[in-house]
């Protein structure tokens, strides 16, 4: 009789423990929520041209969309990131313009080029929601035009099709899953693919971010 009570209180002691969550299971399992998630971007983006060109002298405006995730997690405060986006980027320069009976002049001209980039950067996130990051931004081309006298013309093929740009960046993270964020993505490849002129795109972003 007593091994029968005995058994039956060692029954219910064993239910009752494993029916409770296990605390490094849970810990576990929190610690892998907040290592996974992914963020939605949406920037203004102000380009421009650089180089050894002289005819480049402006800058355009453009937009960013795109989604980025952890790579690596190192611990709470720094990580590894990767993303996928759409890019507007450009420049500005000066056209040449003539009115019958006038005088030649110049007017403004931009060279508008569309990427797919896909952004690797190290970052570093502080407890009070303000975070840093660093790294590099492939890109491969999807289209060219050149935007003059109101016309729009295909230069693709005078670009190339791979760029690579360097990623400095800041921003917050508010407690509601919304942050702001400022880039700065100067490019570190010659961007021409004819002519003996080196010049490369410069890139700064601001806009903001939701977190899923």
């Amino acid at each position: 009789m007593k091994k029968l009570i005995l058994s039956g209180v060692l029954f219910c002691f064993s239910t009752a423990v494993f029916s409770q969550s296990n605390p490094i299971q849970d810990s576990l399992k929190k610690k892998k929520k907040e290592a996974v998630f992914v963020l939605m971007h949406g920037w203004a983006n102000y380009s421009g041209i650089g180089g050894e060109s002289e005819s480049y002298d402006g800058s355009v405006l453009g937009l960013y969309v795109g989604a980025s995730t952890n790579l690596l997690k190192l611990n709470r405060e720094m990580g590894v990131d990767i993303g996928l986006g759409f890019s507007q980027q450009g420049g500005g320069y000066k056209g040449y313009s003539y009115t019958p009976g006038g005088e030649g002049g110049t007017e403004k001209a931009s060279v508008r080029l569309n990427y797919l980039v896909a952004p690797v950067t190290a970052t570093y996130e502080t407890k009070s929601g303000f975070f840093g990051e660093a790294g590099l931004r492939p890109g491969l081309l999807l289209s060219a035009k050149d935007k003059h006298n109101g016309e729009s013309t295909d230069i693709k093929s005078e670009y190339k099709g791979f760029d690579m740009s360097a990623v400095l960046g800041v921003g917050y993270q508010f407690k509601n899953n919304l942050g702001v964020e400022l880039h700065y993505f100067p490019g570190i490849v010659n961007i021409n693919k004819t002519g003996t002129l080196k010049d490369r795109n410069r890139t700064v972003s601001l806009g903001a971010y939701y977190r899923l």
